[in-house]
């Protein structure tokens, strides 16, 4: 049963000479300004590494987690 990626928050900081300066970025905001081939390979590639730290770890009574199918590309 493979999940999804239903948020993204990304924190970019930036070295500037006032200090640091740092961005926020949200899956929206990559929507909207980014390509959509690479939103969906960022989002592809997330979802393969949520998938194996799911599998990862170990399945306890009532932490919802069971062992997932591996996900091939």
């Amino acid at each position: 049963m493979p999940g999804k990626i239903t948020r993204i928050a990304v924190t970019y900081t930036m070295d500037t000479p006032d200090g640091p300066r740092h961005t926020f970025h949200g899956l929206a905001h990559m929507r909207r300004h980014v390509r959509p081939e690479r939103v969906n390979e960022l989002l592809d590639d997330l979802a393969v590494i949520c998938e194996e730290l799911v599998a990862a770890r170990e399945p306890a009574p009532g932490s919802g987690l069971t062992v997932l199918p591996r996900r091939t590309r």
